[in-house]
């Protein structure tokens, strides 16, 4: 049987794109919300490090797409930290930001009764930059609400999956035009032996504005490491596959969990 999973929570991100993603609430491979809680007074902390490289742009027609060179090949990389607390019996809130302290965002995650080897619950979360000196006052420290759902399937003993459906709208001021965002996700998990899962996950992101429309796809490998009570190592390597007025990127991430009964 699978062992008790002590949660992980892709790190934070270093882009806007980032806010189409619920914060602060937990997942139990790479990217998708698992519809499971932390338990009852139970809270996680979760400090994360990524590193990304911008290497080109899908434009319109994706097969056409540009390829950076030189100087023009961007890369950045930063730390974040989550903390989550089981606030009720199945039901979880919880909170993350970066290292400094740019953004924040607040979550909370619901578990309703369903099936013995599925979960389901409903989600909801808020985003807000509070201080970064790129960014206007007025128009772009704008907050961000968001609402999904997740779906937990175990399929064997060692095979599970995640999916989640996330919607996410931006309430700009009246001179910025709003951004509305659909977020789809599905990670798979597998356990080659006690303790050590492989997973992927597949990440589908649209943004849309009065001007244009965004689309991206991502994959993401990885595995977890579950060898200690009390702690879990999540390692990750994401990567653009496609995409229209998106850039290609590649990167890697790592996060540490530490569960405190």
């Amino acid at each position: 049987m699978l062992k008790k999973v002590y949660l992980f929570l892709i790190i934070i991100g270093l882009s806007t794109q980032v806010f189409a993603q619920i914060s602060g609430i937990s997942v139990s491979k790479i990217a998708a919300i698992c519809a499971g809680t932390v338990p009852n007074k139970g809270i996680e902390f979760e400090p994360a490090f990524e590193v990304n490289r911008v290497y080109g742009y899908y434009d319109l027609d994706w097969l056409n797409n540009v390829r950076y060179s030189g100087d023009t090949v961007m890369q950045s990389s930063g730390m974040g930290f989550r903390f989550s607390y089981g606030l009720l019996e199945n039901l979880e809130i919880g909170v993350s930001l970066p290292s400094d302290v740019s953004e924040l965002g607040f979550g909370a995650k619901y578990q309703l009764p369903f099936g013995e080897k599925s979960k389901f619950a409903i989600l909801a979360g808020a985003d807000k930059t509070i201080s970064n000196s790129f960014f206007n006052v007025k128009y772009d420290y704008r907050p961000v609400i968001s609402f999904g759902a997740a779906y937990s399937l175990e399929v064997t003993d060692k095979f599970s999956i995640d999916a989640n459906l996330q919607a996410a709208k931006d309430l700009a001021d009246y001179a910025y035009t709003p951004e509305d965002k659909f977020y789809a996700v599905t990670d798979f998990g597998y356990y080659v032996t006690e303790g050590y899962q492989i997973a992927l996950a597949a990440e589908y992101l649209y943004i849309s504005d009065s001007f244009f429309k965004n689309r991206a796809l991502t994959l993401t490998p990885g595995f977890t490491v579950e060898r200690a009570e009390n702690f879990s190592l999540l390692i990750g390597a994401p990567f653009s596959v496609w995409g229209e007025r998106t850039e290609k990127s590649y990167g890697f991430f790592t996060a540490l969990t530490i569960m405190i009964d």
